[in-house]
């Protein structure tokens, strides 16, 4: 179906909803069979999202097992000139992905959006999509997991399993947007404000493409240049607009802007579009004193607030909208305008507190992570990565006041969790 849960993002996003297909894992040798079995026997009907442990709290759920999610589809359009990617809003923890019994990609990791190209797609037939995940967890996994001297698992959260988001296919005709940052900058309450864009295009086309980019900040337009983008190349285009009179963003008044991209290619004024993205943006400053109390838009703030994992009785990790909504209307109805969130949040969630007025302290699962861990080079680098990776995701919405690094850390830190803590901050 066309649209997607939420607001922000590009043009061209389809929900892989209806039934999907489900089953345990049976060992190495089913492997290969699952990948192309044609018959359903020994797989059952689900709704995606799923998490397959929701109601299961015990020691063996804990531990993580391995299961398969199977969907067939058709693509929307069978035209040759547009291309497709599958986008999976969440997964828990290893995923490897099929299409058509060839493997086209895999993803370690959760809470966060990732994206896999479809090659080898039947345009005008139906796909077979496979995922196999694993959920077990590891010392070196965010969170982390372990297991005591009689085997039982400590550490970690809530180790549901499944496809805990939904799932896109997401159309491109030959441009796409890579990544879009609009960030507001507000020297002082009643100064002037500006937005810095950084839109950077890709070229899936296999020719070199003029592109031309424009769009709107609330009621002003807005012309980001023209540039020819080579094959299977990126483009960046940067542009500051000011705003002399901004309506400010805050739990008080969550005033926002509609912004909206326009890619178009070809020659003349106005070319072909080909591509779109749209997001709201709210014009807002956080600073931190000297004596070390938070500013928001040069008011000193008093906040309230709960913490939150995105975590129900009945779904698991694998809740719809209007738990979503459940858990805005209680905080409000607390009286609270902050979430501090474990771990990074739905977009929805992060679209209701723009609209709302509520901040949000986005954490990322780096969670009790042991120094003797710590210290190896690629966790240190996998940690920053799920940092980069959440401000990339999330950048773009008013509600986040801040980007937490890690949680429950060492409570001795040393060197290495120093080193950690001043890289962490570097890259944010």
């Amino acid at each position: 179906s066309a649209g997607a849960l939420y607001h922000d993002g590009p043009d061209g996003r389809y929900m892989l909803g209806g039934a999907w297909l489900f089953r345990y894992d049976n060992g190495v040798g089913d492997r290969q069979r699952f990948q192309r079995q044609t018959s359903t026997e020994g797989w059952s009907p689900v709704e995606v999202p799923n998490a397959w442990n929701a109601a299961d709290q015990s020691e063996a759920s804990m531990k993580g097992t391995t299961a398969w999610y199977r969907k067939d589809f058709r693509v929307p359009s069978s035209s040759s000139k547009l291309d497709w990617v599958i986008r999976f809003e969440s997964v828990n923890y290893r995923a490897k992905v099929w299409l058509n019994g060839r493997p086209i990609g895999h993803h370690t990791g959760a809470y966060l959006p990732w994206e896999v190209r479809l090659p080898g797609l039947k345009r005008g037939g139906v796909n077979r999509l496979v995922v196999r995940i694993n959920n077990r967890r590891f010392p070196t996994d965010f969170p982390p997991s372990s297991f005591s001297p009689l085997g039982v698992p400590t550490g970690g959260w809530w180790n549901y399993g499944g496809i805990l988001r939904e799932v896109y296919l997401r159309r491109i005709d030959r441009i796409d947007f890579n990544s879009v940052q609009v960030r507001p900058d507000l020297p002082c309450a009643a100064c002037a404000a500006t937005a810095e864009y950084r839109v950077t295009l890709r070229n899936y086309s296999p020719k070199p493409q003029r592109v031309r980019l424009t769009g709107r900040y609330g009621t002003r337009r807005v012309r980001l240049g023209t540039a020819v983008v080579g094959p299977s190349s990126f483009a960046t285009f940067v542009h500051r607009l000011r705003i002399s009179k901004p309506r400010l963003w805050s739990p008080a008044s969550p005033n926002l802007y509609d912004v909206s991209l326009q890619a178009r290619v070809g020659k003349g004024k106005r070319g072909v579009a080909v591509a779109g993205y749209a997001l709201r943006s709210g014009i807002r400053s956080i600073k931190v004193s000297p004596d070390g109390r938070l500013i928001l838009n040069g008011q000193y703030v008093n906040f309230r607030g709960v913490g939150l994992h995105e975590d129900d009785p009945r779904f698991g990790f694998a809740i719809d909208n209007a738990v979503r909504r459940q858990y805005v209307a209680e905080t409000r109805d607390l009286g609270a305008t902050l979430l501090r969130a474990h771990y990074p949040l739905h977009p929805y969630i992060h679209e209701l507190a723009d609209r709302q007025g509520i901040l949000i302290w986005s954490e990322i699962p780096v969670y009790s992570v042991k120094t003797a861990f710590l210290k190896r080079t690629e966790v240190r680098r996998l940690a920053v990565q799920e940092l980069t990776d959440n401000i990339r995701a999330n950048q773009n919405h008013p509600s986040v006041m801040l980007w937490s690094i890690g949680n429950e850390l060492s409570t001795r830190p040393g060197p290495v969790q120093g080193y950690y803590i001043a890289r962490a901050a570097r890259v944010a």
